[in-house]
Formats: structure tokens, sequence, C-alpha cells
């Protein structure tokens, strides 16, 4: 990404599976358009979060995670699928 700015500069970035938020850390630096950072617990994007504050000017908008819809969901069609 370093070599390459031009790769994400005036883009939108969209990271699924962020952990600890490095590579959008790295992003915020060479100016998306806008970016986006996934993951499946709300703990790691928190974390993810607080990484971002404390190595650029940038924070994050968090919307809250619907995990446990689509978990619902997800059980609900696999017990219209056994019966």
């Amino acid at each position: 990404l370093l070599a390459h700015p031009d790769t994400i500069q005036r883009k939108t970035v969209l990271e699924i599976g962020c952990g600890s938020g490095f590579l959008g850390i790295v992003s915020a630096g060479l100016r998306p358009k806008r970016y986006f950072l996934t993951d499946y617990d709300d703990t790691i994007l928190l974390n993810a979060h607080e990484n971002l504050k404390r190595n650029t000017n940038e924070t994050l908008k968090r919307r809250k995670s619907n995990h446990e819809t689509l978990k619902r969901r997800s059980e609900a069609l696999k017990r219209s699928a056994e019966s």
C-alpha cells in the first residue's frame, strides 16, 4: 500500500475482518475517500476504533452490529430446512 498509495487515494476501502485495525490505520494515512472496517465481534471493532483514534486523527462512525438478528435468521432457516 505504501509503495502504491494511488490504489487507495480517493477510493472507498472495505476491510473485512479488521482485527486490530492496522490496515485501517495505514489506509487513513493514504487519504481514501472513505473506508469501512468490519469484524464479527463488537469488542474487536471497539479495539480497532481505539487504535485508530490513538494513531491517527480519524474516528469511526460506529453502527451497531446486527449479529444477533443474523444469528436468529440463520437458526430459523436451519430449523425450517430440518422440518
